[in-house]
């Protein structure tokens, strides 16, 4: 179920979506008193829930609102401000221009282990500082951790954090994500910050990997391992990594607690000394390290770069290079061997798409102000493989100076500046992406989801149980999220109406709402009942189902279909039967019923005229039969409980009697026979 868009939140100017999530959307907007974007999350579908549920869900957005904005730490996502509109709770945070690492957790599109196990630092400095004050987050994973244009870290979304100032999440429910899950979350055990830390070295092994250190095809065998298995060694998948990586990881993925750093800043202090191992942080990587991380000894194994050798010898540093910088082939060679200098050493080992600058390249970027008056320097376009996913999908350059060849390559000038957006121009797929020179990829991969369309579902009459593709979406009327170029079956279920199925054929989404915004469902048609006739006596009917209604046998009369009891008495003999049938929807039934047979029984007393009462042992019946002396009286066959009373003294005589069919049953009491 989805909500309409809200163009204005407060002051707040609401420019376009940037995701749904399951309880609700996040919008880019306009901050008009401060000229700023942020963005927008609001929580949404709590009128779907019940009362209690929708307090509770209410409350823990405004927790999460409350927890992350009292954390002031620059790897955490900053809370500007919290408010509600329309019954619509929104929390107000930073814009953060980047990705999710979940865009980082497959092979071919790892990052370098310098920058996983950096991010490592940096994200359990943020849950120090978090832990610090008492929060814990319980969701830590690649798609809560947002790497910035600039390189920067940030851990977002507390909204599953716990605070101890509030009881509004007891320790036993399982929240989280069950992939990034601790053994203590699994099990339901009470939780601190060492299970965060836990969730984040399953984190890092994932983003060094590409896979997961508790493999499993399904929720459970996953949960199994974490709880009862140790994570897949890090060297079978990754044997470049130092084993101290894979020690520090294994310890802070122990089942125990215990067994783990007990606090984000022993994690960080950990991963710094891997990260000196590695030889810390590549120079081009422009991610300036946090303050604590430039007071370690971190970076001493660290490879200076040609920059800072430069800079302690007292030269000026050259400018940065651009990536394929290339100098145009005829007036450089003539210049070089004008100048008696030979080009072959230079562009043999020059690599025009590589990172990293090459010995050569430094020579050529200290030669070329002795030739700049003469020297004509002509950046090459870029040209980039786009690939989509799925594959084969068209795509359109929204904004920046770049432009699709023939062949779908992305050409782009090597020296532009701002950014380049490209978006699928598929009418069935959706999908955006947004990069700058910093974050210029050697290849392009655009990921995309399926169109869809929000449509409303209803019926006449209303409250149908609906299914959607053989999903149960709960009763109408309700707005649902369909893919516009795929097939949907809608099925319409209600007790007294023919159940109704529509399908939705891909590509006519244009007329989706019109099908399903009042949808006839036809009345299903009663079935008939014939009441069961008996030739010695009448019979009355009472059906469980149909109230206080009645029948006399043979009469004929309808009900919807389903299933009902009949019970068939009649109180002059003490008959009782009860009998269950099935009625169907335009057809009549005729029960069979076997009647039992009549006998008689007959009462002689002195004194006469007192009280008989006749009680039957099958049904319970109890009747009063009149006064002695009683002549013979009908009865079906069975056993009867005979109570006679003596009209004088009021005491009772009892006699227990069998009535068989066909046959008389006489009882004589005579005055010595009264107790």
């Amino acid at each position: 179920m989805t909500q309409k868009t809200t163009r204005q939140f407060g002051r707040y100017e609401v420019l376009r979506s940037l995701g749904r999530g399951a309880l609700g959307e996040v919008y880019l907007a306009k901050d008009p008193s401060l000229d700023r974007l942020v963005a927008i999350k609001t929580i949404s579908g709590l009128d779907a829930l019940p009362p209690d549920e929708r307090k509770e869900a209410r409350e823990r957005f405004f927790r999460e609102a409350r927890a992350a904005a009292s954390l002031n730490h620059p790897n955490i996502v900053t809370i500007h401000d919290v408010d509600e509109i329309d019954g619509t709770p929104y929390i107000v945070m930073e814009y953060l221009r980047g990705v999710t690492l979940d865009r980082h957790i497959r092979r071919g599109h790892l990052l370098p282990a310098q920058k996983v196990v950096e991010v490592g630092v940096r994200s359990a400095l943020a849950l120090e500082e978090a832990h610090r004050r008492g929060i814990v987050h319980r969701d830590i994973k690649p798609a809560n951790l947002f790497l910035l244009e600039d390189g920067t870290v940030k851990v977002a979304d507390f909204g599953l954090a716990k605070d101890p100032t509030t009881a509004l999440t007891a320790d036993e429910t399982l929240m989280g994500t069950p992939n990034y899950m601790s053994p203590e979350q699994v099990s339901g055990r009470a939780l601190d910050g060492r299970s965060d830390l836990c969730s984040l070295a399953v984190t890092l092994y994932e983003l060094l990997a590409g896979a997961r250190p508790f493999p499993g095809g399904s929720v459970s065998s996953v949960l199994y391992r974490i709880v009862n298995e140790p994570p897949i060694p890090l060297a079978t998948v990754r044997d470049d990594l130092p084993s101290t990586l894979s020690a520090l990881l294994d310890r802070a993925m122990a089942k125990s607690p215990d067994d783990r750093p007990q606090c984000g800043a022993e994690f960080a202090s950990g991963l710094k000394t891997v990260l000196e191992q590695l030889g810390g942080l590549p120079g081009d990587m422009r991610l300036p390290p946090p303050e604590d991380l430039s007071k370690s000894k971190i970076d001493a194994g660290r490879k200076r770069s040609r920059l800072a050798r430069e800079q302690e010898q007292g030269d000026e540093p050259p400018k940065p290079a651009r990536r394929g910088l290339r100098v145009a082939a005829v007036s450089f060679s003539f210049l070089l061997v004008a100048a008696g200098l030979w080009t072959a050493p230079l562009w043999s080992s020059y690599d025009p798409l590589g990172d990293r600058r090459k010995p050569s390249e430094d020579w050529l970027s200290s030669h070329l102000g002795a030739f700049g008056m003469w020297l004509r320097v002509t950046p090459p376009d870029l040209l980039l493989e786009v690939t989509t996913h799925p594959p084969g999908l068209a795509y359109q350059v929204v904004a920046g100076p770049a432009s699709i060849e023939e062949g779908g390559r992305l050409r782009i000038p090597a020296d532009f500046e701002g950014g380049v957006t490209l978006a699928t121009s598929d009418p069935c797929h959706v999908g955006e992406m947004t990069f700058t020179r910093d974050s210029l990829p050697e290849s392009v991969q655009l990921e995309t989801r399926p169109a869809t369309m929000d449509v409303k579902i209803d019926s006449t009459p209303s409250r149908a149980r609906i299914r959607v593709d053989g999903a149960v979406l709960g009763q109408g009327p309700l707005t649902t999220t369909l893919a516009r170029c795929e097939d949907h079956e809608v099925e319409f279920t209600r007790g007294g109406s023919t159940p109704k199925v529509l399908r939705l054929v891909a590509g006519e989404s244009d007329s989706w709402a019109s099908q399903l915004g009042n949808v006839s469902l036809e009345r299903v048609p009663d079935g008939r009942i014939v009441v069961p006739k008996s030739a010695e006596y009448e019979v009355v009917v009472r059906g469980a189902r149909t109230g206080k209604r009645q029948a006399l046998a043979g009469e004929a009369f309808t009900l919807p279909p389903g299933k009902y009891s009949l019970i068939l008495e009649s109180p002059a003999v003490l008959f009782r039967k009860k009998i269950s049938i099935t009625v169907a929807s335009g057809r009549s039934l005729r029960p069979q019923v076997s009647y039992p047979g009549l006998g008689t029984l007959a009462v002689i007393a002195l004194p006469p005229g007192g009280a008989i009462r006749v009680s039957s042992e099958a049904t319970g019946q109890v009747r009063d039969f009149g006064v002695t002396t009683l002549p013979a009286k009908p009865l079906v066959e069975g056993v009867y409980d005979v109570e006679v009373e003596n009209p004088v003294t009021q005491k009772i005589y009892t006699e227990r009697v069998r009535i068989t069919a066909g046959a008389a049953v006489q009882i004589k009491v005579r005055p010595r026979d009264w107790p």
